[in-house]
């Protein structure tokens, strides 16, 4: 993977890079794609505990509209 990376920072950059730079480069990626991940990851477990479960407590239920014509007697 490491390799892979390098080579696509070589050729993206603008000038020739040498190994120390491709390598400290490649680990910047990594690192950055790890931390993307994590904050996917958090932001999903924190939408999922914020869900309102009086919302799924009644799904499939039919609700009757507040308009509602009342039987007249």
């Amino acid at each position: 993977m490491m390799t892979g990376l390098k080579e696509a920072l070589q050729k993206i950059s603008s000038k020739p890079l040498s190994d120390d730079e491709l390598e400290q480069g490649a680990r910047h990626l990594i690192g950055f794609a790890k931390c993307l991940l994590e904050m996917r990851q958090e932001i999903s477990d924190n939408e999922s505990d914020n869900i309102n479960q009086s919302i799924n407590k009644n799904a499939g239920r039919r609700f009757e509209s507040a308009c509602a014509e009342q039987p007249t007697s």
